[in-house]
């Protein structure tokens, strides 16, 4: 992080005195619509009036290029009570844990992390089956090369497809990230309790068998959406202080979690090893905040100062938010028995081969016979429903992504009976 003006400007305002620095203006408060000569940031009335419940100082400044520090702290807690399983205290994890950087929603923490831990023409180990934004993010903005690894063998986790590929990356490079993302997106696979665990031993194992570096980014977008019998926590939690060359990156934000789609509010947070005692440690967490605070500043210059004071303000009662989202998350459950329930009927079990899902918002259709895009095609021009076809991004598919999350449970039944009709007929 240079010694530039976001530095000096949050200098001065710890200072408290005369602030010269930042490309703010301020105004007497009687042309801000209050009384005297006193200077305060300036506005506009009309956005004043939409933030009139809360102090100026709340909404308008620029926050802190790491983010403001109710919000870091809370979301430190709440990703401690999540860890715990218990949002009714703070969890034994959340002192392990660095201060979250605030980043412009969880694409953005996946960016600037990757800008921090991939040099261009690095290879990044991501699921076979993939979200399309990894191979922009990683790939066209970060200029590292996307490998991808065979998420499922089967009905389960390919965990041999995994460990080979992080093994031979660590012993070739010196180095080995890769990202995993669960509950999946676009399958909706969560793992098994076993699995989650194979995964973590194997990723400390080939840190300790290559003498490598292996840094696991762990994708949270859609953490807690699980509706079977499979974990509900992200991976992150078993990887910390798994092995001193094992790096967990934990990316995550409120857009699922906390139903903010538009908020555009992530966060990038990780926990270092205590193996090299606690000054090791916190001068490790001090150069990791002050090397991703540079690249947020060179990307966003800072997230949402309102967004953050909404969510900081939130924050302090997590028991209500979890209380809030528990009829949707019943809601999506009965939305995901539906989908069992019509991908179970005759003509979609001739026409999909479903990947198995557990949880998140997506199911992914492998199509037996026809052709995704032109399925897709048909099921848009037709009866006028949106799919996204996957087969045309050098992914070795032939699938449909069905967002069930969207699609009123009465309507379930009707969509894949529509979808099974355009795969067929798009096979000419």
């Amino acid at each position: 992080m240079p010694e530039g003006i976001r530095v000096w400007g949050e200098r001065a305002a710890r200072a408290g005195g005369l602030d010269a620095t930042m490309g703010v203006i301020t105004a007497p408060a009687s042309i801000l619509g209050g009384a005297g000569d006193a200077y305060s940031i300036a506005s506009l009335p009309q956005v004043r009036q939409a933030f009139a419940a809360w102090p100026p100082a709340e909404v308008f400044p620029y926050a802190p290029v790491a983010g403001t520090r109710a919000f870091r702290e809370g979301w430190r807690r709440w990703i401690g009570m999540k860890a715990a399983g218990d949002f009714s205290r703070s969890g034994p994890l959340e002192e392990r844990l660095t201060l979250p950087v605030a980043t412009a929603g969880v694409s953005g923490a996946l960016g600037a992390v990757g800008h921090l831990v991939l040099d261009p023409g690095d290879p990044v180990l991501v699921p076979d089956r993939r979200w399309d934004g990894y191979d922009t993010t990683f790939g066209t903005v970060n200029g590292a090369r996307v490998e991808p690894v065979r998420l499922l063998d089967g009905a389960g986790w390919d965990l041999d497809a995994w460990r080979e590929a992080i093994s031979a990356t660590a012993r070739e490079r010196g180095r080995a990230v890769c990202v995993v993302n669960f509950p999946h997106n676009p399958t909706g696979y969560v793992p098994s309790e076993s699995e989650a665990e194979a995964f973590a031993a194997l990723a400390a194992a080939a840190a300790e068998e290559t003498g490598g570096h292996v840094v696991v980014l762990c994708d949270d977008a859609y953490e807690g959406y699980v509706y079977s019998d499979r974990p509900r926590t992200s991976l992150f939690y078993r990887l910390v202080d798994r092995h001193p060359r094992l790096l967990p990156i934990k990316c995550d934000g409120i857009t699922k979690e906390l139903l903010f789609w538009g908020g555009r509010l992530g966060c990038a947070t990780t926990a270092f090893s205590q193996a090299a005692g606690p000054e090791a440690r916190a001068a490790a967490e001090a150069k990791w905040e002050n090397k991703l605070s540079a690249v947020v500043r060179g990307m966003i210059s800072s997230a949402s100062t309102p967004v953050q004071t909404l969510i900081g303000r939130l924050l302090a009662d997590p028991e209500a938010l979890i209380e809030a989202r528990a009829p949707l998350l019943a809601s999506l459950a009965e939305r995901h028995r539906a989908m069992e329930r019509a991908l179970s009927a005759a003509p979609a079990r001739a026409a999909f081969r479903p990947d198995p899902f557990h949880g998140g918002l997506f199911a992914l259709l492998n199509l037996t016979r026809g052709d995704a895009p032109g399925a897709a095609r048909i099921l848009l021009s037709g009866p006028r429903i949106g799919v996204v076809p996957f087969g045309m991004s050098g992914q070795d598919l032939n699938a449909l992504r069905v967002t069930y999350a969207t699609v009123p449970i009465d309507r379930i039944e009707d969509l894949i009976r529509e979808a099974a009709e355009a795969a067929r007929a798009s096979g000419g």
